[in-house]
């Protein structure tokens, strides 16, 4: 199934109006990405726009939508809906993505030891909500917390040491 995309004036403008705040602020290295969906979304003119007007400011523009073979993508087991990875999809485009940075970029890997604190302390954070969004018994796993939530009717609270506690929300009467 593929789906027209459309470039619209309105989001010409979103898009220039973001590369300019990237170029007021001074930020010399920006990647644009756009990720796959679970339909081809593809509309080639689009992208080509998109790709030059992203160029012209002088940053990078990357097309992931059918590189779903190079992730290991499957669109029957790694999507929640048309255009949204499941947790396992993402775990899948995170590596992939994370390789693409280290092959494309030199990344700094010494930081002080207050930066690799906060690191771990944010891995622990998202591997618990990981471990979490796989364990819904009713198969109906989300990548966002927030439509985890809403679906499953609960709220999450995450402590400051990384543990998740689930609870249904309170229903107002």
């Amino acid at each position: 199934k593929n789906y027209e995309y459309c470039f619209s004036p309105k989001s010409k403008k979103y898009l220039t109006d973001l590369l300019e705040c990237c170029k007021n602020n001074g930020l010399k290295q920006v990647l644009f990405i756009i990720s796959p969906h679970c339909v081809n979304n593809r509309n080639t003119q689009v992208c080509k726009e998109m790709d030059s007007i992203i160029d012209s400011y002088g940053y990078s523009f990357a097309d992931f939508e059918n590189a779903y073979s190079s992730i290991g993508l499957d669109t029957k087991n790694d999507f929640y809906n048309n255009d949204h990875m499941n947790v396992w999809g993402m775990e899948k485009y995170t590596r992939f993505i994370s390789e693409y940075f280290l092959e494309k970029y030199e990344i700094n890997r010494e930081h002080s030891e207050e930066v690799i604190r906060e690191w771990d302390r944010c891995a622990e954070i998202t591997e618990n909500l990981i471990d979490e969004c796989k364990s819904d018994e009713g198969g109906n796993v989300y990548y966002e917390l927030t439509a985890y939530e809403n679906v499953c009717n609960l709220s999450h609270k995450i402590s400051r040491a990384g543990t998740v506690k689930r609870e249904e929300k309170s229903v107002a009467s």
